[in-house]
């Protein structure tokens, strides 16, 4: 049986620059598990946080990996950066104490220029289509679209929006770097997955979505 160590190791294995095949699937198999421990457990969050889960997801986000393994690192970032409230799920509520501030993580993970390109990046690849296949729409694919980058934009939005969360500065910086502009076309998305995570980011960065008149 794996822990989170063990499986935080596999992933460290897939960020490493000529991964095999069997190396690379095996940690995206193992991002997809932390994600559903941290999503689940604040103790599995403090753990995997404990054990170098964010330093270990920005590391795959910025590498060449799978787009698979790029989006299940982008999800497990979005649980690992925002704050927590003594709310039944975590989740801000004015009337609530905060439980898990993650303000410092936040401020270093919006001054990494690599990492927040390759989230915009992530982004910019998304907004499918009605004439994309549904294969390759993130809320339809299965594990065999592993190479599609289509499946990668739902994640990356909501770790934007995680992000710039805080009453730090993030958000302005996010902003500085038209973040925005591709969660707005994100938001627009048919793929229902896409367009709730990039509304969702986009209410967290305080940001509105100018739509063009029609002449």
């Amino acid at each position: 049986m794996y822990g989170i160590r063990e499986l935080i190791i596999m992933i460290n294995d897939a960020s490493q620059a000529g991964a095999d095949k069997q190396t690379m699937v095996a940690g995206e198999h193992a991002l997809e598990a932390v994600w559903a421990l941290v999503t689940t457990s604040v103790d599995n969050l403090e753990l995997a946080k404990s054990e170098g889960c964010i330093a270990s997801c920005v590391d795959i986000i910025k590498s060449r990996a799978s787009p698979r393994a790029k989006m299940w690192a982008a999800a497990c970032l979005k649980h690992l950066v925002k704050d927590y409230y003594a709310t039944p799920d975590g989740s801000y509520s004015s009337t609530a104490r905060r439980t898990m501030d993650n303000t410092r993580i936040r401020v270093f993970a919006v001054q990494d220029t690599q990492l927040i390109e390759s989230l915009r990046g992530m982004v910019e690849l998304g907004r499918v289509t009605e004439a994309t296949p549904r294969s390759k729409w993130p809320s339809h694919a299965l594990s065999d679209e592993r190479g599609s980058p289509t499946i990668m934009a739902w994640a990356a939005a909501g770790a934007l929006g995680a992000i710039g969360s805080g009453e730090d500065g993030s958000r302005e910086k996010l902003q500085e770097r038209g973040v925005s502009a591709f969660l707005c076309t994100l938001s627009e998305s048919p793929d229902a997955l896409e367009a709730v995570e990039a509304k969702g980011a986009l209410q967290l960065l305080d940001a509105e979505c100018v739509k063009q008149r029609e002449l």
